[in-house]
């Protein structure tokens, strides 16, 4: 099970497994696929998704700013709900970039990114990750197919989520 071992309960196997990966996979960036996605299926390489912003929505449109400039973007904003957030080794982002998403990586050791844990209702553990100037290492989506590659990697999520729910009620 790689690296992962263990250490985290089933919504988080499932964030890592789904989301994230469902991110990069249904983005445009072939080189950054090939780079990610092995490590990530191994368990040697654990990649959160930040998508969500506001503390009762699941909006997909995000309000984080992407930034272009002469040696790539840099994000500045927030995210909530991000799981796992303590030990990611980084993280698929959500930005806007002229007012469309795009899918932005970023290595969880960028200078500019913080994380805070909050507590959940349930008592486990979410992320609240800020993003300060932080400089992404890719685009892993860009804004053509941004918005359409965070739904599908949802999507996906909420299916899954509910066969596991179902299989627990069975």
């Amino acid at each position: 099970m790689g690296r992962l071992g263990n250490q985290f309960g089933g919504r988080s196997r499932r964030a890592l497994a789904v989301l994230a990966t469902g991110a990069i996979l249904h983005g445009d960036n072939e080189a950054l696929k090939q780079k990610l996605l092995p490590r990530m299926v191994e368990g040697k390489l654990m990649v959160a998704l930040a998508w969500q912003e506001g503390l009762a929505s699941t909006d997909l449109s995000a309000s984080l700013k992407a930034t272009k400039g002469k040696d790539g973007y840099t994000l500045s904003g927030t995210k909530r709900f991000v799981t796992p957030a303590a030990g990611a080794d980084g993280f698929v982002v959500s930005a806007s970039d002229g007012g469309k998403t795009a899918l932005f990586y970023l290595p969880a050791n960028t200078t500019g990114v913080e994380v805070k844990l909050e507590r959940r209702v349930d008592g486990t553990f979410c992320g609240l990750v800020s993003f300060k100037d932080a400089k992404a290492e890719a685009v892993a989506a860009s804004t053509a197919v941004g918005a359409a590659a965070l739904q599908r990697a949802i999507d996906e999520a909420t299916i899954v989520a509910a066969a596991e729910l179902s299989g627990v009620m069975a």
